[in-house]
């Protein structure tokens, strides 16, 4: 009875919180993946070293509207490793996010490195805490654009050799970046929750192209996950986003579902299909997108596609974003505490 209540009063705490996030509306001014849960240094520092296994090796690529001229390419690399002192469980990471929008080649170049706590508690709880430093790097190119004071009356057009006397236009900003996040999960026989919160930007560096005294925001994230055992080969995982960034702010939605194989020659444990839907600034829905994916020997591999409801889609003709994810989880090389049985005399 005791532990039908406790169940009920996680799954109660999970409901308000996916509800909360539901209410709300719109867009983050930083960079986003469909796929948030496969790029897991990105979405919380305290996810540095959470797996099951000595190593992880992930990376993620990202296409977006290809059906303009130059679609927006964002690309992220990430490795971490656990790291015991005593029977205290630390880990470290690295991160490195790569940005490109337009046809004016604006690049983001980001790269962070990453430490985090885990400590298990009772009843199978366990708490992860995690900080993340890093150093941006943003750059854009006016190669290939025109402006009026380059309007040639030699030749009767513009000439792209000629100086824009645009302000601004030789601005390179770089500046340090910390980030912070915390993580709690409990393990139940048939279902494990887990619910995080990060801060990005927590030094509101400065980030401008022009000459002004520009901050950026500090953006928040708050992330749910709970995977459910429906049986021992079916298997449900609802995952929710919501980050808020001064007054922009994003929610993604959904759920997979995946099936474990039983032994097989392809090595292939197990696949995962599922769908979310993304909310954006000042519109009702701005997308929704499709999930696919597999687990080959300790490989995670997913896919996405993204279809653009907003009324963006008479420019895009509904076309979003392409996904592709990779995570190679090392096996874990830590043997697991048991308690054997024996026989008092």
């Amino acid at each position: 009875m005791q532990n039908t209540v406790e169940l009920k009063k996680y799954f109660l705490l999970v409901f308000l919180a996916v509800l909360m996030l539901v209410r709300k509306n719109s867009f983050s001014q930083d960079i986003h993946f469909s796929q948030f849960y496969a790029a897991p240094l990105a979405l919380n520092p305290a996810l540095t070293g959470y797996c099951n296994g000595d190593w992880r090796a992930m990376g993620i690529y990202r296409s977006q509207w290809k059906s303009i001229s130059v679609p927006y390419i964002t690309q992220s690399l990430g490795f971490d490793h656990q790291w015991y002192i005593y029977t205290e469980n630390f880990s470290w990471g690295i991160n490195y996010i790569n940005d490109k929008s337009g046809n004016i080649d604006l690049v983001a170049n980001k790269f962070y490195l990453s430490f985090a706590y885990h400590k298990k508690l009772a009843d199978f709880n366990s708490l992860h805490f995690g900080i993340q430093a890093g150093y941006v790097m943003k750059s854009y190119s006016l190669s290939g654009q025109t402006y009026p004071a380059q309007w040639d009356i030699t030749i009767g057009q513009f000439n792209s050799n000629l100086l824009s006397n645009e302000p601004g236009s030789t601005e390179q900003p770089s500046y340090f970046d910390l980030n912070a996040g915390a993580l709690w999960s409990k393990k139940f026989k048939r279902f494990e929750p887990q619910v995080g919160f990060a801060m990005y930007h927590l030094t509101q560096p400065k980030e401008s192209y022009l000459s002004s005294n520009n901050q950026l925001p500090m953006r928040q994230v708050f992330h749910i996950e709970v995977k459910f055992n429906i049986t021992k080969q079916f298997y449900a995982a609802p995952k929710a986003l919501f980050m808020n960034m001064q007054n922009a702010n994003d929610i993604v939605a959904g759920a997979n579902i995946g099936y474990v194989l039983p032994a097989n020659f392809l090595k292939l444990n197990s696949f995962w299909i599922g769908s979310y839907a993304r909310n954006g600034y000042n519109r009702n829905m701005d997308a929704v997108f499709f999930v696919a994916g597999l687990n080959y020997h300790d490989f995670d591999i997913g896919f996405s596609y993204d279809l653009n409801i907003s009324e963006l889609k008479a420019a895009t003709q509904s076309r979003g974003a392409f996904e592709i994810s990779v995570i190679y989880t090392a096996p874990s090389t830590i043997t697991p505490n048991k308690a054997i049985p024996c026989d008092r005399y």
